[in-house]
């Protein structure tokens, strides 16, 4: 798919893949003519892809079926937080590049991604509506979550949109608060779960596992002085981490084909205690597995919580404890 399948022009592209392009506020708002002719466009940040995006994503794509015109998915580089309240941004769900692969999966044709920077920032609310999402992307249907906030000092909402949309010649679909278990989904209360451990709890109100991403690089090899070597993954900083515990967990390698059954294991997020503490680290084990892991890019998924971290004064029960999660985690997958 290429990036801009309805214009020539290619002056104004940052970068792009596979189904995006990622662009500056003022060359969006410097455009001659829209992206795409007729699209159904559905606005967020969407960290995590997580069931109530989903909705959102399945009503762009079923109005873009029904009426022939593109579904495109506006949303930004980073969360607005990095650049408003650096102090308080949270933790992600998703990496850049795992939260496009998400949204493209949803059958969305084209994500738009916009450089959220402090001058995009100050764009006010109207000008937004009106040069963006209208001009540069030829939005004729606008999907959006019911809290959806936009513009400068977000001072856009719904009911701006609403308000714009007979003028400027769009429909508005508003998707409703989607609960699961008795929860609202939320991208924020799925962070809360997993920093919690509660993995199960966050694999409910995304609709998968919880995933984290990260480079297998060089450990102290103590797991392989035990009999149970462990790939160390370096890991974004800015993603959310599972709390302190042992996890039942499978493992796919960069570029793996579909299809391909995924590697079960543990994995481990602590401090170490039993061999002194340090900074907290991701450790996993791959079950019934040989090879050399270094530098491979891994995903890994967490499904269940097993224990939280205990500090072992002696080494032999230190192997002991292992082994017996080794046994829980082959009793979880069938083996």
């Amino acid at each position: 798919m290429s990036w801009l399948p309805e214009q020539e022009e290619t002056d104004a592209k940052i970068s792009a893949g596979p189904g995006w392009s990622m662009w500056s506020g003022e060359e969006l708002l410097a455009r001659r003519k829209p992206l795409f002719s007729h699209s159904v466009v559905a606005l967020g940040t969407f960290d995590g892809v997580h069931l109530g995006h989903q909705e959102i994503f399945a009503k762009t794509v079923e109005i873009s079926r029904e009426r022939g015109w593109r579904s495109v998915a506006f949303t930004f580089d980073r969360h607005p937080a990095a650049t408003l309240a650096p102090e308080r941004k949270p933790r992600l769900l998703t990496s850049f590049e795992r939260r496009l692969e998400l949204i493209l999966e949803t059958g969305v044709s084209h994500v738009v991604v916009v450089r959220f920077d402090t001058a995009f920032s100050r764009l006010p609310a109207e000008e937004f509506v009106e040069k963006v999402l209208c001009a540069s992307l030829g939005a004729k249907a606008v999907v959006v979550g019911y809290n959806f906030r936009f513009g400068f000092e977000a001072r856009g909402g719904v009911d701006l949109l609403e308000e714009c949309s007979a003028k400027l010649g769009y429909d508005l679909m508003v998707i409703q608060p989607v609960a699961r278990s008795g929860q609202g989904v939320s991208s924020t209360k799925i962070r809360a779960l997993v920093a919690q451990g509660d993995v199960e709890g966050a694999r409910d109100l995304l609709g998968r596992p919880f995933s984290l991403e990260g480079v297998v690089v060089s450990g102290d090899a103590r797991g392989r002085a035990l009999g149970y070597p462990t790939a160390n993954l370096s890991v974004d900083p800015d993603l959310v981490l599972p709390g302190d515990g042992v996890y039942v967990t499978q493992a796919a390698f960069s570029g793996q084909s579909r299809g391909t059954p995924p590697h079960r294991g543990l994995t481990v997020i602590g401090t170490r205690p039993s061999f002194g503490g340090g900074e907290r680290t991701v450790e996993t084990f791959l079950l019934d597995f040989q090879g050399n892991l270094y530098g491979e890019k891994l995903r890994i998924d967490f499904l269940k919580r097993l224990r939280g971290i205990i500090r072992f004064d002696r080494q032999e029960e230190l192997i002991r404890q292992i082994e017996r999660d080794v046994s829980q985690a082959r009793a979880y997958f069938g083996l």
